[in-house]
């Protein structure tokens, strides 16, 4: 799985782990949430505020707890994925409000394009999960979005798949519907059946619906993917050694939660970090920084013998052009030649996360027939 892309030497990664763990004593990470912040003093940890600070021993001994892969369990026991060590799964694209042709024409996407989202992963040899939040629909009340996206997930598709963190209710609605389908609560416990992807706010926050996520999840020992995206001259330090420092620290932190709240909870390690954009200021996650730091990810989430996730077939391009072919294509071969466990976007992303686009899935012949209501251009 690791091949001579990986260049950190081990001197160069106990720095990085050194500077982080003085993010970490020195300023710390806020957690927004109280009952986050109740379960670090009554764990004896140093609290100002809404700001928690964690020592090395701290790190350490959440690290120990920490399974080094783990299964995840699918409606068709076929679909079974392992996440760790050399096993490794591909996941849609995630997070787009809009639809885009080969042209570059953008429409605001609906919950028939996430629904053919589900269809497409259910039909491909090649993603081993179904995604979540595949396209935003906007034709459906954000209040309640997310059941319908979870029954499609469910009911479109047989694969394992993503759940959601997007608040504490949807959190919540996302195991109860999980345990409809698994027989209850206790058999939760007992088998994973879907991640949850966590997205810290850089720099150096977890937002009230992200540590509530944190902690209901890992009551029923579901999966964490530990995702941040931090932007380099932005949310961050414009140098890379200084963003994935920062980066890591944020991490590092929310793990912690996750263990305390639920020992032995699974836990993928992850980031998209990228430069910003000085011109747009958005995330330029076609850059090659973005892949620098990609590749050091994966380092870093070996160093603490954890399985990793990062970012697949990423790129700022605005249509499948040959812009977004050629920085998808370095994005894909370094997540997977450095290792990574969890490879999301693995297909479909545009612009920065701005937009998805059904020809980039590359199955043309499955979208014509799943989507009588798109437009033919094909």
């Amino acid at each position: 799985m690791c091949d001579r892309m990986q260049v950190f030497t081990p001197d160069e990664l106990n720095l990085i782990h050194n500077t982080s763990m003085d993010i970490l004593m020195d300023t710390g990470v806020r957690f927004i949430a109280a009952e986050a912040l109740e379960i670090f003093r009554k764990q004896g940890f140093r609290t100002d505020g809404t700001r928690v600070f964690f020592t090395e021993k701290d790190v350490n001994r959440a690290l120990e707890t920490i399974p080094p892969c783990f299964t995840i369990r699918a409606r068709n026991p076929e679909y079974n994925v392992s996440i760790g060590e050399d096993d490794f799964v591909f996941l849609p694209t995630g997070g787009a409000p809009n639809v885009v042709s080969y042209t570059g024409k953008r429409r605001p996407a609906t919950l028939t394009d996430y629904q053919t989202c589900c269809k497409l992963v259910q039909t491909s040899d090649q993603l081993d999960m179904n995604g979540w939040l595949m396209v935003q629909p906007t034709d459906i009340p954000p209040q309640v979005a997310h059941l319908d996206m979870l029954f499609a997930d469910i009911a479109m598709c047989d694969k394992a798949y993503v759940g959601t963190a997007t608040s504490r209710q949807a959190a919540r609605d996302c195991l109860e519907m999980a345990a409809l389908v698994w027989g209850g609560k206790d058999n939760l416990k007992q088998h994973p059946v879907m991640a949850t992807i966590v997205n810290p706010t850089s720099p150096l926050k977890y937002s009230l619906e992200e540590a509530e996520s944190i902690i209901d999840m890992a009551h029923l020992r579901q999966p964490l993917v530990i995702t941040n995206l931090v932007m380099a001259g932005t949310s961050g330090p414009v140098s890379l050694p200084g963003s994935l420092a920062l980066a890591n620290a944020e991490i590092l932190a929310g793990l912690v939660l996750s263990q305390l709240a639920g020992p032995g909870t699974p836990v993928v390690y992850g980031s998209v970090s990228a430069p910003a954009d000085m011109r747009t200021v958005i995330s330029a996650v076609g850059a090659p920084e973005a892949v620098v730091l990609a590749s050091a990810i994966t380092q870093l989430a070996k160093f603490y013998q954890l399985p990793c996730c990062t970012g697949g077939m990423l790129t700022n391009a605005h249509c499948p052009d040959a812009q977004a072919a050629s920085e998808g294509t370095l994005m894909m071969s370094t997540a997977v030649r450095n290792g990574a466990n969890f490879i999301a976007h693995a297909c479909g992303q545009l612009g920065s996360y701005i937009s998805m686009s059904f020809e980039k899935w590359q199955c043309p012949y499955l979208v014509d027939s799943y989507s009588a209501h798109q437009e033919r251009i094909y």
